[in-house]
């Protein structure tokens, strides 16, 4: 966070050599934002997928599973077959959930 953002603007502005507007971070975020299509793919090819990955390199279980679906990683758990698939470790964003959703996300992981 910006505690002093008057002050952190002046010193861009000296190192710059010149005035910058009250929306210049603004500006320059959207000046640099470029939009463009990320593929998805549906949790039963991307098990399918994992599954095949670990018959490769001699893997009992997936060692680390991240999960970090922008609030719904409650979903992504509840359909992951880890009755099938080995998981030692899971990093999921607990902070976007509601509480009931935690719960269910802790009792998935639990078995």
């Amino acid at each position: 966070a910006f505690h002093n953002r008057k002050a952190l603007c002046e010193r861009c502005s000296r190192r710059l050599g010149r005035a910058l507007g009250p929306d210049c971070l603004k500006d320059l975020i959207f000046s640099n934002t470029v939009a463009f299509r990320v593929p998805s793919v549906s949790t039963k090819r991307l098990w399918r997928d994992i599954r095949r990955a670990m018959r490769g390199p001699n893997l009992s279980a997936v060692p680390l599973l991240v999960v970090d679906a922008e609030g719904y990683d409650h979903h992504v758990l509840s359909a992951f077959p880890f009755d099938t698939v080995p998981v030692w470790r899971v990093v999921f964003e607990a902070n976007r959930i509601s509480a009931a959703s935690f719960r269910q996300a802790v009792k998935t992981l639990r078995g």
